[in-house]
């Protein structure tokens, strides 16, 4: 039976894997730096193989917001250091017809990296779960 310091501290403990899954995912900054961005998906995937052990929905957001979190931080170092939105504005202006929406371009940047981030920790998660049972023996073929 649990007393209820034994389900605050296993709340606690939920709460920091969480956060430790999103932290390495973050690394992914580093991954998007490369010319093989979708190597994005490896941080999550690792974050949520070591760290998330009980629901696969804190996996999928632990990735999503690290990745996510990562990128918007690449996306506003470009927005702040290079013509990065002018360069947006203009491909909105030839694909829409309006030169206004290159923030859209930028959205869409951050989305796709963060889904990308929440399908690693998924994917992580899946891979923990497959191992956690074929190493509780049941793992015939």
């Amino acid at each position: 039976m649990l007393t209820r310091g034994s389900e605050r501290s296993q709340a606690l403990a939920k709460c920091h894997a969480f956060w430790l899954a999103a932290a390495v995912s973050y690394a992914a900054i580093l991954l998007s730096l490369t010319t093989v961005w979708q190597l994005c998906i490896i941080p999550p995937a690792v974050g949520s193989l070591l760290f998330i052990k009980e629901r696969a929905r804190l996996a999928w957001w632990s990735g999503f917001l690290g990745v996510g979190v990562a990128w918007l931080t690449i996306v506003l170092h470009y927005v702040a250091t290079q013509p990065a939105m002018l360069v947006a504005d203009l491909l909105t202006w030839i694909i829409i017809g309006d030169a206004g929406l290159g923030w859209i371009g930028a959205v869409l940047t951050v989305g796709i990296g963060a889904c990308l981030g929440g399908f690693g920790g998924v994917i992580g998660f899946a891979v923990q779960r497959v191992l956690s049972k074929d190493s509780a023996g049941g793992g015939g073929a």
